[in-house]
């Protein structure tokens, strides 16, 4: 079914594409796919990616929700799937485009509104401006096209989908995040022996390519998990909240990002209010104290790792780039102060302002705040600080007046974001699609929980019928 909203603003159903008019699409697309196959002889995988894409196209339209929920699991495997487009931005585009179809087939169409997305979109346009003088405009173009669809996304989760709706979504990112933890630990590429044997250790990615973004990805994904595991309605839901929570945590661990560290930390104070975790912090906090001591010994290998990781801030510039490249970014937001140099385009204009480390050159400034000014100007950032603020807003308000696991969700959200946020002073990754893809999406449940929080119960509205 496709959104209309009440004079009150609640969400009901709406017409969509009738279903008989996707099932045409479909017979042609198959059709189009079996001509491949004398088009294409030598190559029989043409014929199979047209069908299947034919048939994802047909479940964007019908359930982009189930889309979006694939396109959440796809985000550990973008490591593996080199190119322009990874798997989790083919799929949460094409649910994009499927609420789309739905509404423009659902006359009148009414835009989903919320603080938050009036942000998101102000940011957008900055972004879209940034393409008139940036040196590069299919590099912001890129961007502005993998935001878009997350608006576009976020929008719809926000007013489109129920309470069961976002409940799903947020399953999917806890499981995804789990995946990641996973990937961390069985990969080869962590090479886990290594760590005890006292060799080099190399850092786990977890299939996102980088131990940052694989910190980052898990610092968002912990909280949720958790409370699923304190509060999911069912014991196998529950069962697998701890089991993703407990493969995120060792991914984590892995991961060595002094970053993730610090933003589980801050999210897990955010949790202290919430009182399900408070219990049980007291009965875990011997274990985390042991754990700490232990992984934190700088006689052991793994711990002396950490350690040097985590002290890598309080070097100086020489050994630690980061330190060069806060102190000199100011000088692009000086000279581009409104609307930034444009998205994506950090790594253009670090050669001209000595930016460049013994790594090569950065392509953002390791720090949220510092890259999202530089490339999108003091405008772009007060935008993105006044989604931040409509998104706690939002939070806050389901925390006071919401009850049970919708209340947990919210805590969780709230920590998730404080994670962000203060792993956000370390690093910066808005710029990669996989990270984006999560942040947008808990965005989209963020907003989700606080309209279905004024709207009361309704049918999940998933797809144009």
């Amino acid at each position: 079914m496709g959104l209309t909203l009440r004079a009150g603003g609640s969400p009901r159903p709406a017409r969509g594409l009738p279903t008989v008019a996707v099932f045409a699409l479909s017979l042609l697309a198959a059709a189009v796919a079996a001509g491949s196959v004398a088009a294409a002889p030598e190559n029989p995988l043409v014929p199979v990616a047209l069908v299947g894409g034919a048939l994802l196209f047909c479940v964007a339209v019908l359930r982009p929700l189930a889309v979006v929920c694939l396109g959440v699991l796809a985000i550990p495997l973008e490591g593996y799937f080199p190119g322009l487009v990874g798997p989790s931005q083919a799929l949460l585009g094409l649910a994009a485009l499927g609420w789309l179809i739905g509404w423009a087939s659902s006359p009148p169409v009414a835009l989903p509104r919320h603080p938050a997305l009036g942000g998101f979109l102000v940011l957008m346009a900055v972004i879209l401006l940034g393409m008139a003088f940036a040196p590069e405009p299919a590099v912001v173009g890129r961007q502005l096209a993998t935001w878009g669809a997350l608006l576009i996304v976020a929008g719809a989760i926000a007013h489109s989908a129920n309470a069961k709706g976002v409940e799903l979504i947020l399953i999917a990112v806890a499981v995804a995040g789990g995946l990641a933890g996973a990937i961390a630990v069985v990969d080869p590429q962590p090479l886990v022996g290594a760590v005890f044997l006292g060799t080099d250790v190399n850092r786990a990615t977890g299939g996102l390519g980088s131990p940052n973004a694989l910190g980052m990805l898990l610092g968002l994904t912990v909280p949720i998990q958790i409370v699923l595991a304190l509060r999911a309605p069912t014991l196998e839901l529950r069962i697998l909240g701890a089991g993703c929570a407990a493969l995120a945590l060792a991914g984590m661990a892995l991961s060595v990002s002094r970053g993730a560290f610090i933003g589980l930390a801050a999210a897990f104070l955010v949790l202290a209010f919430w009182d399900p975790f408070r219990r049980t912090l007291l009965i875990a906090v011997p274990l985390l104290i042991t754990l700490t001591i232990v992984g934190s010994n700088p006689a052991t290998p793994i711990g002396s790792n950490v350690v040097d990781r985590l002290s890598g801030t309080t070097q100086n510039a020489s050994s630690n780039p980061r330190l060069d490249l806060w102190r000199k970014t100011p000088a692009i937001i000086e000279d581009h102060p409104f609307f930034g140099i444009g998205a994506l385009e950090f790594t253009h204009y670090a050669p001209q302002y000595d930016l460049e480390t013994r790594e090569g050159i950065p392509n953002h400034a390791h720090n949220l705040l510092l890259t999202m000014t530089a490339e999108t100007g003091v405008v772009g950032l007060a935008a993105f600080l006044f989604m931040y603020a409509a998104v706690a807003r939002a939070l806050l308000a389901v925390i006071r007046l919401g009850s049970g696991l919708e209340r947990g969700f919210a805590f969780a959200l709230a920590a998730s974001f404080v994670a962000f946020f203060v792993n956000g002073i370390l690093d910066y990754a808005l710029g990669a699609a996989p990270l984006a893809a999560a942040f947008f999406v808990l965005v989209g449940c963020a907003v989700g929980l606080r309209v279905n929080l004024d709207s009361g119960p309704r049918d999940v509205v998933v797809a144009p019928s």
